[in-house]
């Protein structure tokens, strides 16, 4: 359940609707095929970065992905599948594209963070407390706090 890494070898963007994006219908969607059934899954976390840049795009609503320059990544929670599954097919509306070309889809494979070598209890921190990490900056103990995906903030 890591999610899926899309990268291009094209020089144009490809531009694709967002987990938020207003139609519905055109967000990324997972269909699993499973010995329990047929299930179509909503994309829950969808993320795109440029190398080459320290600011951020907030890319809930439509995110690219083009060569060297944006990545990208789609993740879908398929914790209530049931049985094994045998097939899955990754479903992404294509907003725009220069030219025809190939987009690259690759298993994403992100970190696991282990408190302690995995051996000791987990223990929560501040951020566990609230959701979303929503209003953090109203703690006494936080000196600053941002929203990285709010692109209407100057850096």
């Amino acid at each position: 359940n890591r999610g899926f890494y899309l990268r291009s070898g094209e020089n144009w963007a490809f531009t694709f609707p967002g987990r938020t994006h207003s139609v519905a219908s055109a967000r990324p969607k997972l269909l699993i095929m499973s010995t329990g059934g047929t299930t179509s899954i909503d994309c829950t976390c969808n993320a795109m970065w440029a190398p080459s840049t320290f600011k951020t795009t907030d890319s809930r609503d439509t995110f690219s992905v083009a060569k060297d320059a944006q990545f990208a990544a789609v993740q879908f929670d398929i914790s209530k599948i049931t049985g094994p599954i045998q097939s899955a097919v990754l479903s992404l509306t294509c907003l725009s594209l220069k030219n025809p070309g190939v987009l690259e889809v690759f298993e994403l494979n992100p970190p696991a963070f282990r408190n302690g070598g995995g051996a000791l209890q987990i223990r929560p921190g501040l951020a566990n407390a609230f959701s979303f990490d929503g209003v953090i900056g109203t703690n006494s103990t936080v000196l600053f706090a941002a929203d990285f995906c709010d692109s209407s903030r100057n850096r």
